[in-house]
């Protein structure tokens, strides 16, 4: 983790896009792109409720804006809103040359943090 912001429910991860994870293109398959943008969702939830709630995702929509190459990423994301049952969440994936490649949007039901994830 880069960063985060419990007020605003927002988190900066790193991620090292490698030679495993390119489609026959030679650009980052896609489910892995998805895959980064989901984790910086999921941690920003965690870090709005301070560690006291996670929200598996219901959906989750990613908007490809350019492909993704080797080498270092960061996911900016962040909680837009969150209610009783459920979190909504937003993320972008940025190359690193800070170029924005992908974005997503999510939303999540809100569930206790496990005892055994806590301790």
């Amino acid at each position: 983790m880069l960063g985060y912001d419990v007020a605003r429910g927002s988190v900066e991860l790193g991620f090292t896009a490698k030679p495993e994870f390119l489609n026959l293109g030679g650009v980052v398959q896609g489910g892995f792109v998805c895959a980064m943008l989901d984790d910086g969702l999921g941690f920003s939830v965690i870090v709005k409720t301070e560690g006291k709630y996670r929200a598996p995702s219901i959906d989750l929509h990613t908007h490809f804006l350019r492909p993704l190459r080797l080498g270092p990423v960061r996911v900016e994301a962040r909680v837009t809103k969150i209610g009783k049952r459920l979190a909504y969440t937003e993320a972008s994936l940025f190359d690193q040359d800070n170029i924005l490649c992908a974005r997503a949007t999510s939303s999540g039901m809100l569930t206790p943090m496990p005892e055994t994830l806590i301790n």
